[in-house]
């Protein structure tokens, strides 16, 4: 089952959404509208489905918690600081469709991240251009396979389409890419994919 709070700034959007998941079984809501991010959080969200003007709001309430948002806008240049923070893990225009809506909490579940593939790189990079990181992602030393599966992630791939195109195993993409997270010190695939940019730019 995956719990899913929703944050809106209108009943009618908030209570919308709500129908939209209501009739999956594998999703179930677990706040009411008016009630903040630590009620969702308590009541054990997995993720929290948030329009912008609320987000930085939240954020110090999903810190060090497991807890990823989603963010209903579409506007990625106003978004590009709060990618670092590693709990925002998605961006999705707020006409999308219903089905892809559910496909985008189940990936973000899943710890993939959720971004149109056209703007992920350009997000990617103009965050890591501000990052202190850049200079210390250039040290890491990656196997070329490494290399691959990290470029694939920067891409915004799952870990499915990853093991597909390189015919492995998902449990082997699993695998190399807890080697990466732990020679990157970093716990996220959004982290991942900041800190490792210039390494792969490098590279290319």
């Amino acid at each position: 089952m995956i719990k899913v709070g929703i944050l809106c700034s209108h009943l009618l959007f908030s209570e919308g959404i709500r129908s939209l998941l209501g009739d999956d079984n594998e999703i179930e809501v677990v706040n009411s509208y008016g009630e903040g991010a630590e009620i969702a959080v308590k009541n054990g969200a997995d993720v929290m489905l948030v329009e912008t003007p609320m987000l930085a709001d939240i954020l110090p309430a999903l810190k060090d918690t497991q807890v990823k948002a989603l963010v209903l806008d579409s506007r990625e240049q106003e978004l590009l600081n709060l990618f670092s923070s590693g709990n925002v893990a998605g961006l999705i225009p707020p006409w999308t469709t219903p089905l892809f809506l559910k496909k985008a909490i189940r990936a973000v579940k899943d710890g993939e991240l959720w971004i149109e593939r056209k703007s992920i790189k350009s997000i990617f990079s103009e965050v890591w251009s501000q990052s202190e990181s850049a200079a210390n992602a250039k040290k890491i030393v990656l196997s070329k396979r490494e290399l691959e599966i990290a470029k694939y992630v920067i891409e915004g791939k799952s870990n499915k389409e990853i093991a597909n195109m390189l015919s492995l195993s998902e449990q082997t993409i699993k695998a190399h890419l807890n080697r990466i997270y732990k020679k990157s010190d970093v716990k996220t695939r959004v982290k991942l994919a900041i800190y490792l940019q210039p390494l792969l730019s490098e590279n290319n």
